[in-house]
């Protein structure tokens, strides 16, 4: 009889064969305010985390999800108001039953906070013009993942932390 050996595997790192890539586009640089879009590409059906390190240091996990289809994640972490420019870093997290993959990408935070495109600063748009300026894709993330308490992360936590 033949006995299995387990094989160590230490939480967050990466093991097994799962493809990833992680953007940040929309912009050369991101005013606090504003809600850069990064996307995580890997395989249909994993889960896929982003986390952000600010240029401050400050950092936070924005909700989990499921890759559609295309192996697509969408993301809209919101700049801090009053973050100092410098470089942001969003890490990538995909796993599924075959592994897991961790991937890293930077981007600028900086520029004037009052001119940022319609649609990309919801923290400042007339509710009105949010709703003619965002796409259906910007008005799901801005109920589910506006960040309410200041911490740079929108999330469904803090719609809750807002409603009493």
């Amino acid at each position: 009889m033949a006995t299995a050996t387990p094989i160590p595997v230490v939480p967050g790192q990466p093991y097994g064969s799962i493809p990833i890539t992680v953007t940040v586009s929309g912009a050369s640089q991101y005013p606090p305010g504003s809600r850069p879009r990064a996307q995580i590409t890997t395989r249909s059906g994993a889960t896929c985390t982003l986390a952000v390190t600010w240029p401050d240091g400050q950092s936070g996990t924005l909700p989990s999800q499921v890759a559609d289809k295309s192996g697509a994640c969408f993301f809209r972490p919101t700049v801090p108001i009053g973050m100092r420019s410098g470089t942001a870093t969003a890490q990538g997290t995909v796993q599924d039953i075959f592994g897991l993959n961790i991937q890293q990408t930077t981007f600028i935070v900086g520029g004037d906070p009052n001119h940022i495109p319609p649609g990309d600063n919801i923290t400042s748009v007339d509710p009105d013009l949010q709703a003619a300026t965002m796409s259906a894709r910007d008005i799901r993330d801005h109920a589910d993942n506006q960040d309410n308490n200041g911490d740079g992360v929108g999330n469904g936590a803090d719609n809750q932390d807002n409603a009493e």
